[in-house]
């Protein structure tokens, strides 16, 4: 399913905190996606990868196809 779709490997921090909203900042956002096992880092920067929020959050995840259509 998510490798047929053109979209990003991984997602920063930031990208899912813009996606929640104004009250999200990025520090609320990266100790959310921590506590849930979410994160990973690549080259020295937090990312999340499409599977893993589609695993840990999956109403997340349909918000950041819609917002990619």
């Amino acid at each position: 399913m998510v490798a047929q779709r053109d979209g990003p490997l991984f997602y920063r921090v930031k990208d899912i905190a813009l996606l929640l909203g104004p009250a999200w900042s990025q520090r609320r956002t990266r100790g959310w996606l921590a506590r849930a096992g979410a994160l990973e880092r690549r080259f020295g920067t937090l990312v999340t990868s499409a599977d893993r929020l589609a695993i840990a959050f999956p109403e997340i995840y349909r918000r950041l196809l819609e917002d990619e259509d």
